[in-house]
């Protein structure tokens, strides 16, 4: 059972709550929730498919006032969501009405809640769900909000994330989750718990729109622990894991919402010299998976019209590499900067970038340089 304590420091000068419009249990209770001059109020979002997409919002004051709606996407999502259009911001269905319960109390410093909320109000398709707490309080014309809240509110991809550490059956319960960065390579997810002796994971991924799903192999529960291994490529979109007992029943669930991004990009550099500020530097995000990168190699040149003029390569190291160039002794005109990766075995890149150069005539460098 959930529960917080909401300190108010302000709570005995305040006016009292106006007297409910509607019984408990009714509807809705949105004005008495959101009514002007008087705001207490604390406002829970659950994301249980964590699809960061659909989610429930429960609110309710320091009176028991209690407000829900099913939500689909955030506020800043677009003009219409499934052809229905809300404020041209997200479909919000008010009439749904869940059998949660809320009971509160008031002190003289704060104001107390414990919240009963049903599986079936909210479903449990993951065991990874998407979650966020706030409070809002007005008092006269001031209002604050919880701060780490701010902004949060109705975002879903945004909110923080809950396990729920129980199996569905039996007496299992995960004490650890570690999960690697979602990218480029084979990865992993480590779950530690007692009570799932002979257990076994598979994880299934979705890549870019159109491609069949793919299935990771199995992992095997092992001293006191269970890998799922899976690989994931650029433009995968979801990745799904569900863990079995001995006896074949699931016990977990868990979906998440994954961007693997391009295992190279160049953040940053300057794409024109001058004769006399001829050096420069490139930043380059190298995010591949800790399994392939001691076997990942970078390699960075210069190039006129497709001949390579300069170039260098060595391992990857850390995430975050740079190359210096420097056109001292070359001539004005157009260049190319290329950037390749590989991985040890490939005859080809596991991802290649260039980047157009110029180095402009000296009159121009001489104008750059002087100019305000």
């Amino acid at each position: 059972m959930p529960g917080a304590q909401l300190h108010e420091h302000r709570l005995p000068r305040l006016p009292p709550a106006p007297a409910l419009r509607r019984q408990r249990g009714a509807l809705t209770q949105k004005a008495d929730i959101f009514a002007r001059g008087y705001v207490r109020r604390s406002e829970i979002f659950l994301d249980s498919n964590n699809d960061e997409f659909t989610y429930k919002q429960l609110c309710f004051n320091a009176n028991g006032a209690r407000f829900d709606s099913d939500c689909a996407g955030a506020y800043n999502y677009g003009e219409s969501i499934f052809g229905v259009s809300y404020d041209k911001k997200k479909l919000r269905n008010e009439k749904w009405n869940g059998s949660w319960k809320v009971a509160t109390s008031r002190q003289a410093d704060r104001w107390e809640a414990e919240v009963i909320i049903p599986f079936k109000d909210v479903g449990r398709k993951s065991d990874l769900w998407g979650w966020l707490i706030g409070r809002n309080r007005r008092a006269g014309s001031g209002e604050t909000s919880s701060s780490k809240a701010i902004g949060f509110f109705a975002q879903p991809a945004l909110f923080g994330k809950l396990l729920l550490a129980g199996a569905r059956t039996g007496s299992g319960q995960l004490t650890a989750w570690r999960m690697e960065p979602t990218w480029t390579g084979p990865s992993s997810l480590r779950l530690e718990a007692s009570g799932l002796d002979g257990a076994s994971g598979q994880a299934e991924v979705t890549g870019r729109d159109g491609e069949p799903v793919r299935k990771g192999e199995k992992g095997m529960w092992r001293n006191g622990a269970l890998e799922i291994p899976y690989v994931l490529r650029t433009g995968d979109q979801d990745l799904a894991m569900s863990v079995a007992g001995a006896d074949g029943r699931e016990l977990f669930r868990f979906h998440q919402p994954i961007r693997v991004p391009d295992p190279l990009q160049i953040l940053s550099g300057r794409p024109i010299f001058f004769p006399n500020d001829p050096a420069g530097e490139f930043h380059l995000a190298t995010p591949v998976s800790n399994s392939i990168r001691a076997n990942c190699r970078l390699e960075g040149s210069i190039e006129k019209e497709k001949k390579a003029l300069a170039q260098t390569d060595g391992p990857l190291g850390g995430d975050r590499p740079s190359f210096s160039v420097d056109f001292r002794a070359c001539d004005e005109g157009f260049y190319q900067i290329r950037f390749r990766l590989w991985e040890k075995g490939n005859a080809k890149p596991l991802a290649e970038k260039s980047l157009p150069l110029a180095v402009v005539p000296h009159f121009l460098g001489e104008g750059h340089a002087g100019s305000q």
